[in-house]
């Protein structure tokens, strides 16, 4: 009995370590790596979608749609793809990213969301699906089979679950009646509440699955977290913890993680610098203000961060006003040491 509890925990341990070095070994956004993997378009995900069941008068032109989520928003398209008589398609996702978000729909009959790492099939039952109604990510009329099965089904499962306990951050992000500490210690509370939820969920999950989820929930607590701050300074202790945490999925989650966190800075950055000089100027002009919002920034960016990571948030330095965003590009290009990263926000 001693050796069988004992070869148990240290099965789990082992399994514990591989699973976390396996989500160390995927590239993140910001390296080099990350870039060059998805330039390959040998490295596509493909979902292959197999819907039974379906009438012979139906239009099918329009009745399947998909929108792989992508790193930056205003890149992010929603595509349909004609049913054939037989029911099976193959659909090669534009980016080759190492593990991507993709929502998918059938009509008004299901909408769901899944992660994808390779390759899945998704089999929708027409006829089942138009027997009830409001189908969202779990329906007995959708199952997935293939090399990424688990993952899309618990996935699924994931957001379901949570969606039914109604925890949520957003109340407790938007209450102005609450300081930004408080708000903190509140959504602490409820992330704790989900991974213990997740804990139970993934009992009988295999290992990278229930890795990669549970580091998913970490990032759409932190991407939430970030907007809390956005009026103030990050405790230090916090900051240490956006500078460690990885994302692993490019989901939206992971890109509100990264565009959130730097509007934190710019919107912290920018009343700093702008009370500097009103307080060193009797009456700068509207142009000094924005050059010194934009430098400092930028400068707080690199202060803050290694180059990859810090050349990567310049990416989602924007702002409404054009004349702001040619001014933010052109500063934040003379600060780049990533070529790949200079290319990205040349093209944009």
């Amino acid at each position: 009995m001693y050796l069988s509890l004992r070869f148990l925990i240290t099965f789990l341990f082992v399994t514990s370590l591989l699973s976390a070095q396996l989500l160390e070994e995927l590239p993140a956004p910001y390296e080099a790596a990350f870039n060059e993997y998805s330039q390959d378009r040998d490295n596509r995900s493909v979902l292959r979608v197999k819907v039974v069941n379906l009438p012979a008068d139906i239009k099918r032109d329009s009745l399947f749609g998909y929108s792989a989520v992508t790193l930056m928003r205003e890149d992010q398209k929603q595509g349909f793809v004609s049913i054939p008589n037989d029911g099976i398609l193959n659909v090669a996702l534009p980016d080759g990213y190492p593990l991507q978000e993709v929502w998918f729909w059938l009509g008004d009959h299901f909408y769901g969301t899944i992660y994808i790492k390779g390759e899945v099939t998704i089999t929708m039952d027409y006829a089942a699906l138009t027997a009830t109604q409001n189908n969202k990510w779990e329906h007995n009329g959708v199952t997935f089979s293939g090399p990424d099965a688990a993952l899309a089904t618990y996935r699924s499962r994931q957001i379901a679950t949570h969606l039914s306990g109604k925890l949520d951050y957003k109340n407790t992000m938007n209450d102005g009646n609450l300081s930004a500490d408080r708000k903190h210690a509140i959504m602490n509370g409820i992330y704790l509440d989900l991974q213990k939820r997740d804990k139970l969920m993934f009992a009988d999950a295999p290992s990278e699955v229930a890795a990669i989820l549970k580091r998913t929930q970490k990032t759409a607590y932190l991407s939430c977290l970030n907007v809390v701050y956005w009026g103030e300074d990050y405790p230090e202790k916090l900051r240490d913890t956006y500078r460690k945490h990885r994302p692993v999925v490019v989901s939206k989650k992971s890109r509100n993680f990264y565009a959130y966190h730097t509007t934190q800075i710019i919107a912290v950055g920018s009343q700093k610098a702008i009370k500097a000089m009103k307080s060193a100027s009797k009456r700068p002009t509207a142009n000094d203000l924005m050059i010194t919002a934009v430098e400092y920034s930028l400068k707080k960016v690199d202060d803050y961060y290694d180059p990859p990571l810090a050349d990567f948030l310049k990416l989602y330095l924007t702002a409404k006003d054009q004349d702001v965003n040619t001014l933010i590009r052109k500063k934040a290009l003379a600060t780049m040491s990533s070529s790949w990263a200079k290319e990205k926000l040349q093209a944009r």
